[in-house]
């Protein structure tokens, strides 16, 4: 099974059908539901399991920008990341890639 991450074993990139199948198996769902990221059973469940809206928003064919819509919709509380620049490039950053103090 894929993990919830973007990412295959082998670092390439996910295709929206692995997604498809690692999001119906995840949450043992009898088919993938094409616009479930409407929903918001489905879109809490999904975003518990691990998904990431990239994830979600690959395997439903539409923008990281639709799934934190469709999360505001309903009221589930997702940190969006900055659009742009330094803000961005910092956020996308591992965390042990930023110097600081170790505790």
């Amino acid at each position: 099974m894929l993990q919830p991450d973007s990412q295959s074993p082998a670092g390439e990139e996910v295709t929206a059908q692995e997604l498809q199948t690692a999001i119906t198996d995840t949450l043992a769902l009898d088919v993938f539901p094409l616009e479930g990221y409407r929903n918001p059973d489905y879109l809490r469940d999904a975003l518990a399991a691990g998904f990431t809206p990239a994830d979600l928003a690959t395997a439903h064919g539409v923008s990281r920008r639709s799934i934190y819509r469709a999360a505001a919709t309903h009221d589930i509380e997702l940190q969006q990341p900055p659009s742009t620049g330094p803000a961005r490039l910092l956020w996308e950053l591992d965390a042990d890639a930023v110097p600081g103090e170790s505790a």
